[in-house]
């Protein structure tokens, strides 16, 4: 579990090394990007819990729940919404309205990435959880 609140703004590389009984290894690295949105209580350390800016970062896809809605999501216009795999790899790039997702954009079971990048270039990041 990581509070990136404790961090600041930032690109981090993370590395997990796993080794076998013989000390073979194998390594995987993956690149997180930190954005903890700016405060709007200059009481609380600099970090935002201000959910009417930025709502809903966490978000189910399935059967009861086929779409998203990336506008309701954010408060400011929309430029791209970018939705990667775990690993980092980009999978879909929306550029115009309706900054849809949905089950029909083909999806496996899972859990993704997604980075909206707003007119006035702010970068906000949520996850997607794909289920059944």
């Amino acid at each position: 579990n990581w509070n990136t609140l404790e961090y600041s703004n930032a690109t981090y590389f993370i590395k997990i090394i796993a080794y076998d009984n013989n000390s073979q290894s194998g390594y995987l690295q993956i690149e997180v990007i930190v954005y903890n949105p700016p405060s709007q209580n200059q009481n609380d350390g600099g970090q935002s819990t201000d959910q009417n800016i930025y709502k809903n970062r966490h978000n189910i896809l399935s059967s009861t729940q086929p779409s998203i809605d990336f506008s309701s999501l954010v408060s400011d216009n929309i430029l791209k919404v970018e939705i990667f795999d775990i690993k980092g790899k980009i999978l879909k790039v929306i550029e115009e309205s309706p900054f849809l997702l949905s089950l029909n954009d083909k999806l496996n079971l899972g859990f993704y990435i997604y980075k909206i990048t707003t007119t006035d270039n702010q970068k906000l990041f949520g996850t997607i959880n794909v289920i059944k």
